[in-house]
């Protein structure tokens, strides 16, 4: 997943950020992130709430949805972090 490309970020309410798939199986659908954590034994743990989607039915217990959202996470990760 590469921002600006497979997704780009939005403004949200109170000053947060949503995400909105540009490209892929979820294209137009935007989401935010919720709790991220990192668990005990060192893996993230997070949720999402889906805010917008042309897919009436999409929900976040979609695991294939999950997938993307993890890719997604991982790339925001990789490119604000000083890497």
């Amino acid at each position: 997943m590469k921002e600006n490309v497979d997704y780009e970020l939005i403004p949200h309410d109170n000053d947060m950020w949503a995400i909105r798939m540009l490209k892929g199986d979820y294209v137009e659908t935007e989401y935010q992130y919720n709790i991220i954590r990192v668990r005990e034994d060192d893996m993230l743990s997070y949720s999402v709430d889906i805010l917008k989607s042309p897919m009436p039915d999409l929900t976040d217990k979609d695991s294939d949805f999950q997938v993307m959202t993890g890719h997604v996470l991982l790339d925001i990760l990789e490119n604000n972090t000083g890497k």
